[in-house]
């Protein structure tokens, strides 16, 4: 699933802390692929339904 995001608000050696309007979610580099210019990540379904994030699809 690809989602957008509002901003990235931190990144470590292991993934991306996201905005997605109020909500900050950590994101694993292992699991996401993230398009820093369009401001979008894809990740599996099952996280983005674990996340609660399915209402921010691209």
């Amino acid at each position: 699933m690809i989602l957008q995001f509002d901003e990235i608000t931190g990144e470590t050696l292991n993934g991306w802390w996201l905005r997605f309007d109020t909500q900050k979610v950590f994101i694993s580099q292992s699991i996401g692929n993230i398009d820093e210019m369009k401001r979008t990540i894809e990740v599996p379904n099952w996280l983005a339904i674990k996340q609660g994030l399915e209402s921010y699809e691209a």
